[in-house]
């Protein structure tokens, strides 16, 4: 009875140990399975990443473009003002230039007015402002 004893120990503990070992690799399996889970999920997570940084890069070119025609067209304001401010000081030459032709020509007329003997005096006070 003895040896049929001890031969019903090893297949007690050889079994207690198949089902040890059949739980961990269950156990394991579940593991592998959640870590396969979540690898899709960061590989996922990762893809959106990858996009969203694809999106702001679109954007940005956008944004660089935007900058360089803004540039551009403030460049022509730029031009346009100097332009502007050419003709602005050409045009008040001329009106100076002007005035003194008109102030000549005013002293000239006046002085031929003069030799008729007009009785009152012309009054040409306002050509020496």
């Amino acid at each position: 009875m003895q040896s049929s004893q001890r031969g019903a120990q090893p297949r007690a503990v050889v079994g207690g140990r198949g089902k040890g070992n059949k739980t961990l690799i269950d156990d394991s399996v579940e593991r592998i399975g959640a870590g396969s889970k979540l690898v899709t999920e960061a590989g996922d997570t990762m893809g959106e990443i990858v996009n969203s940084v694809k999106r702001v890069t679109t954007i940005m070119g956008e944004i660089l473009m935007a900058s360089q025609e803004q540039s551009i067209v403030i460049e022509q304001v730029n031009r346009a003002i100097g332009e502007m401010d050419d003709v602005t000081q050409q045009n008040a030459a001329l009106m100076e230039q002007a005035t003194a032709s008109l102030r000549k020509q005013t002293e000239s007329l006046s002085q031929a007015v003069s030799v008729f003997g007009l009785d009152r005096q012309i009054n040409t006070s306002f050509l020496h402002r």
